[in-house]
């Protein structure tokens, strides 16, 4: 599958093999494995280029992303157009999971 975005190409992982990826992480520390795998039912892997901005602030998307590979730069851009980094999210961290508290 070849599954493009404006930030990414969609892989092609198996629920089983997001399962064992998403296991590696404190996401389900209290699932079982059947509920894993009904998690992963509903997600899809991604790469992305190195550069790509996948969030921003104030962005209404309704997502959220389990680092595999690899590591994301969080940064701030200030009034003055400055930007800063902030923090550096590595495997197995998230990032976005503010929208599963704000809706």
């Amino acid at each position: 599958m070849d599954e493009k975005t404006n930030w990414g190409t969609r892989l092609p992982y198996r629920t089983d093999q997001l399962a064992d990826l998403l296991d590696e992480t404190r996401w389900t520390q209290d699932c079982t494995w059947e509920e894993t795998l009904k998690l992963c039912e509903h997600m899809l892997a991604y790469e992305i280029k190195e550069g790509t901005k996948i969030f921003r602030e104030g962005d209404s998307d309704h997502y959220m992303g389990f680092v595999l590979k690899g590591k994301i730069n969080i940064t701030k851009t200030d009034v003055k157009h400055q930007v800063s980094k902030i923090a550096t999210v590595r495997p197995p961290q998230t990032l976005g999971e503010m929208c599963l508290v704000d809706g």
